[in-house]
């Protein structure tokens, strides 16, 4: 199941996110193309339009970090199961890329 978050929502829900699926392998796509593949998740954060309107997605683990900026998101979905597990979450920008991380 797709939901889609109010921007209003994006900030509570995405600490969820992070909480929930810490540690967990994610696989980190942009506009189709693999930028990171079975790297430990470690959050997800949005900065809101007055603080500088970007989304920032952290990977990794120790002195191995890898930083990704979605910046000026427009549309956040959170994709689930049919048991109710998150499995991913979708960013669309401004200028309609798309930036998804996939729980594996």
């Amino acid at each position: 199941m797709k939901k889609q978050l109010q921007k209003n929502e994006w900030s509570e829900r995405l600490q969820m996110v992070s909480s929930g699926n810490r540690g967990a392998n994610a696989l980190l796509e942009e506009a189709g193309e693999n930028i990171a593949e079975n790297i430990p998740f470690r959050d997800i954060e949005y900065d809101p339009a007055k603080k500088g309107d970007d989304l920032v997605i952290a990977l990794g683990s120790g002195d191995d970090n890898l930083r990704h900026v979605v910046a000026s998101p427009v549309e956040l979905y959170l994709h689930e199961d049919s048991n109710g597990v998150l499995t991913s979450v979708e960013i669309i920008n401004k200028k309609s890329v798309t930036t998804s991380i996939r729980f594996l």
